[in-house]
């Protein structure tokens, strides 16, 4: 199951102007679709919504929730959403983060791009891959160098 965190944050970085512009590049004029979706996204209840209904995509959600120009990024996963929108995918990945700096358990866990992720927590999580402390997949590890790269570090 998809986890109600990454709603708030994706929500913060999606430019629908962008992603309806990439979804329909031959099409003149798409302000009522960014109209539509600003308004929806914007309502009272679509928040509460979606994070009571986590395991749907966020193409999924608009499609159902009646927006059906979203079936091109129907089964898209927010991050390749991001993607689509010009975002380097440093910025489009999701961290969340159980524990703290001294590996105590968070009260709530937190979930933040790679981007947000403080230097230190990015380099111990690669001191710690490197040295075979934690297993890790390596497409989040060059995730996390490009991110140490971008800040010179």
């Amino acid at each position: 199951m998809r986890s109600e965190l990454r709603i708030q944050p994706f929500l913060r970085r999606l430019d629908v102007p962008e992603l309806i512009k990439n979804m329909y590049p031959d099409s003149a004029d798409t302000s009522e679709m960014v109209d539509k979706t600003v308004s929806l996204i914007n309502s009272k209840d679509f928040v509460k919504y979606w994070e009571q209904n986590p395991d749907l995509r966020f193409g999924q959600l608009m499609f159902n929730l009646g927006l059906g120009f979203f079936d091109p990024i129907y089964q898209k996963e927010e991050a390749a959403i991001l993607l689509q929108c010009g975002w380097p995918a440093r910025k489009c990945v999701q961290w969340t983060s159980l524990l703290n700096k001294d590996q105590e358990l968070l009260e709530e866990p937190v979930s933040r791009f790679i981007d947000e992720l403080d230097t230190d927590h990015l380099l111990t999580m690669v001191q710690e891959y490197g040295l075979g402390k934690r297993k890790y997949d390596e497409d989040i590890i060059t995730l996390f160098l490009e991110e140490l790269e971008a800040r010179h570090e």
